[in-house]
């Protein structure tokens, strides 16, 4: 139980997580790395069956990625996804440091390993 003004509620308050860097991964892949020091993998392409996120299937629009407030967000904040969503669905990831340096190697994303983070935010 938890009050909030003078207003008691059951269970615990939800917790609030912001997104301290995104980095698109191929295959409609998003490596997270939250505010409460948790890095996951988010597949976005469950999500193309809803109409909002449609355009993210253009790879140029996906990988154009940048945060607002902890908050992803793509053509300036036309399309955004809920931090909380991200963490609670996102699959828990320890360091895949060889996929990063392919990927950096074909120079299609900025270096954003967990032992090496970037200044995206």
């Amino acid at each position: 139980m938890y009050i909030i003004d003078g207003i008691a509620y059951a269970g615990e308050p939800a917790r609030t997580v912001k997104v301290v860097s995104a980095c698109p991964l191929d295959g409609w892949r998003l490596k997270l790395r939250f505010s409460t020091g948790e890095v996951k993998i988010f597949d976005f392409a469950p999500l193309f069956d809803f109409p909002c996120f449609k355009t993210l299937q253009d790879e140029s629009v996906f990988r154009s990625v940048s945060l607002d407030h902890g908050v992803p967000v793509w053509l300036d904040g036309e399309i955004d996804i809920a931090p909380e969503k991200l963490w609670q669905d996102g699959e828990p990831e320890s360091c895949f440091c060889y996929e990063q340096a392919a990927s950096e190697l074909r120079g299609l994303n900025p270096p954003c390993c967990p032992l090496h983070p970037a200044t995206q935010g």
